[in-house]
């Protein structure tokens, strides 16, 4: 739910206010049917048992169809995450930010990604790296102000 709902507030940047209504209700849906499919998704604890190791539980240990949502919902994220991002460049807003946010959000995923084919060694670095970048962006200042000489501050502020 995370990543969803990282893309969608990127999305509600770029979207006008009765798209962002669509979006928000949109979302609230599928993190309720996200919840409930996860909740009443049969357990196999055998698989969970065996992951005393730090390592995400394997694809199966949820059955039913509580994985489509993981996948629904990360990806669609993903998407609209990086798409703002690559909008905002395009638009020409906050460049240096967005690149760092949308690099940060690639990042993300892919570290997501190799943990379900089977490599475990770079996932947690990966998303580390992925949120320090991200954190970058959101932290870099929009635009760097010029300096104000300080004779021009004083007469400024005499008027």
């Amino acid at each position: 739910m995370t990543v969803a709902a990282l893309g969608a507030g990127s999305a509600m940047l770029q979207l006008h206010p009765r798209q962002r209504d669509l979006l928000l209700g949109g979302l609230a849906v599928a993190a309720i049917a996200a919840a409930v499919t996860v909740a009443l998704a049969p357990v196999d604890g055998r698989i969970l048992a065996a992951t005393a190791t730090g390592r995400p539980p394997a694809n199966g240990a949820l059955g039913g169809h509580a994985f489509l949502w993981a996948i629904a919902l990360n990806s669609a994220g993903t998407l609209l995450l990086v798409g703002g991002s690559a909008l905002s460049i395009v638009r020409r807003r906050n460049v240096r930010a967005n690149v760092w946010i949308g690099a940060g959000a690639l990042v993300v995923a892919l570290a997501t990604g190799l943990s379900r084919s089977g490599d475990y060694s770079y996932v947690y670095v990966g998303q580390l790296v992925g949120i320090a970048l991200m954190f970058s962006g959101f932290t870099l200042p929009a635009r760097a102000r010029p300096a104000v000489p300080r004779a021009a501050a004083v007469r400024a502020a005499a008027r």
